[in-house]
């Protein structure tokens, strides 16, 4: 029980510096090559947060697993 409590933790840790990263890194590439926040945020950051998604399709696809394709992308879609 306390190592799920602490794997869970530890998870959300990496995901807050993960995010921070993520954000941080956009804000730096936007400054350097001189571009809008805006379209910054909607490429970087879009594609960051919706890579998950992508590789889990891919790989359910390649493996045969078309209905966990299908529920992977309408639950993403959903939430």
């Amino acid at each position: 029980m306390f190592l799920s409590f602490l794997l869970i933790f530890t998870g959300i840790l990496l995901l807050y510096a993960g995010a921070e990263l993520l954000v941080k890194w956009s804000v730096r590439v936007s400054t350097f090559y001189k571009l809008p926040m805006f379209l910054t945020g909607m490429m970087i950051i879009g594609l960051g947060t919706s890579s998950p998604e992508l590789f889990v399709t891919i790989e359910a696809s390649l493996s045969g697993l078309g209905e966990l394709a299908v529920g992977n992308i309408i639950g993403s879609n959903i939430s």
